[in-house]
């Protein structure tokens, strides 16, 4: 299997932000990502970096894992991280997402066809 890159982002709200919907700033933190060999130093990395939720409670291809926003006592501003795969196979992302997340289902499995 290849190797997985992990890209991340970040999302800052401010009370004026919030107000308006919207975060005040966001953007990469890591463009190029960090590379991996294997689902299980992802799932490490993820934990590590302290993710407590994915994108959706139903797992699909492209779900992506938050940190819990992080409040700036100077500013007030709260920042949050969020960690993005990228050339994971869908094996790798469903295993990567049952470790992280075994409270959540694989909904695809349920649609009907």
């Amino acid at each position: 299997m290849g190797k997985i890159r992990v890209k991340s982002t970040y999302e800052i709200i401010t009370e004026e932000s919030s107000k308006e919907g919207d975060f005040a700033e966001s953007g990469w933190l890591n463009e190029e990502g960090e590379i991996f060999n294997s689902a299980e130093q992802v799932i490490r990395h993820l934990s590590d970096e302290g993710v407590i939720e994915p994108s959706s409670s139903c797992f699909h291809k492209g779900v992506w894992y938050s940190t819990e926003a992080q409040q700036d006592m100077n500013t007030g501003a709260y920042k949050s991280q969020s960690y993005h795969l990228h050339g994971a196979t869908l094996h790798q992302e469903r295993k990567i997402y049952k470790r992280l997340f075994p409270q959540y289902g694989d909904c695809s499995r349920n649609r009907r066809k």
